[in-house]
């Protein structure tokens, strides 16, 4: 009772061989204990019958910092995560787990919350549940602030299917501030069976009983967050970038100085909504003057000349020129 621990990962992957070792769980933070995890990759955990948390099941005190839960695998609640305790989640990613088979009521095919979760510039991303909570299933305290949960599913093969992006259950809270749930498959982004304390700011794509109104708090309800696929878009984790006409775009407000990248907010005219703050594009103007009657055009389009002409470029970005000559 009483450790404190600090698990440096230093940026590597660990692969549990869970196919290989069924019943395998990387971490089980017991009561009492203290540990922040930093920097490390979980992957490919694999419990079995009952068992909640595929990678990760805690009962203590846990900070997840700049890491990725990916690949891991639980019959009963939680494929990445399960959480009794308290757990604070910062910069990091959430992809890829599943929960199979198992029976109703199970959920949270990314992370199952019993305790006290706070989440804050994370991804919650490709998470799979047979029942319902495709990214999160929750029926404890839920906190999320500039958070992106997409592409998640909920696909109901033993139970109801509910909240694809998020489930939140009877007795479970959630408070949300900045946030993208929208973009996740099989059911409705966010369902709830408790009303939701809106924080202002969210991007929700369809939902039942979670309460968003459009245009109130300055909320986006039932459009497209126009994101681009999960990647490397810098920094440790994996992030959806914002494509450049996304709605969450200058529309959100939070009071983190940084993305889930560690790249600035704000970096336009306000916050970005979720966990990547799209960066300021820097262009400049390339000119062409051309010495005689042929033509000058540019890969990619934009100098199509056969006298003077200028067009905006992005920086960093390769423009090969061709020239032809008149042929009088």
């Amino acid at each position: 009772p009483g450790v404190s621990l600090v698990i440096e990962g230093s940026g590597n992957a660990v692969d549990w061989n869970g196919d290989l070792f069924p019943g395998t769980r990387p971490f089980q933070i017991r009561a009492d204990t203290t540990v922040t995890i930093n920097d490390l990759e979980i992957n490919n955990g694999n419990v079995l019958g009952t068992e909640r948390g595929g990678g990760i099941l805690n009962h203590g005190n846990l900070t997840l910092n700049r890491s990725i839960i990916r690949g891991n695998r639980a019959e009963y609640d939680g494929g990445g995560i399960s959480n009794y305790g308290v757990m604070v989640i910062n910069d990091s990613t959430v992809a890829g787990n599943i929960i199979e088979g198992g029976s109703a009521p199970v959920d949270g095919g990314g992370i199952h919350n019993e305790g006290s979760l706070t989440i804050r510039n994370s991804t919650i991303s490709g998470n799979t549940s047979s029942n319902d909570g495709g990214g999160i299933g929750n029926v404890g305290t839920l906190d999320l602030d500039s958070v992106t949960v997409t592409a998640n599913s909920a696909q109901g093969t033993v139970g109801g299917g509910a909240g694809a992006g998020v489930f939140i259950g009877a007795s479970g809270t959630l408070t949300t501030h900045n946030s993208i749930i929208a973009g996740n498959s099989d059911s409705e982004d966010c369902w709830a069976a408790n009303p939701v304390t809106d924080g202002g700011h969210n991007l929700v794509g369809t939902q039942i009983n979670c309460g968003f109104v459009n245009g109130v708090n300055g909320n986006i309800v039932g459009q497209d967050p126009l994101l681009g696929p999960l990647g490397n878009n810098g920094g440790p984790t994996l992030t959806h970038a914002l494509l450049d006409d996304s709605p969450a775009i200058d529309a959100g407000d939070t009071t983190l100085a940084t993305d889930q990248r560690g790249e600035p907010r704000p970096a336009g005219a306000a916050d970005d909504i979720g966990a990547f703050e799209l960066q300021s594009v820097v262009a400049f103007t390339f000119t062409v003057t051309t010495d005689g009657s042929g033509t000058i055009t540019s890969n990619p389009p934009g100098i199509d000349c056969g006298n003077d002409c200028s067009v905006l470029f992005t920086a960093g970005k390769v423009v090969t020129l061709t020239a032809t000559a008149d042929t009088g």
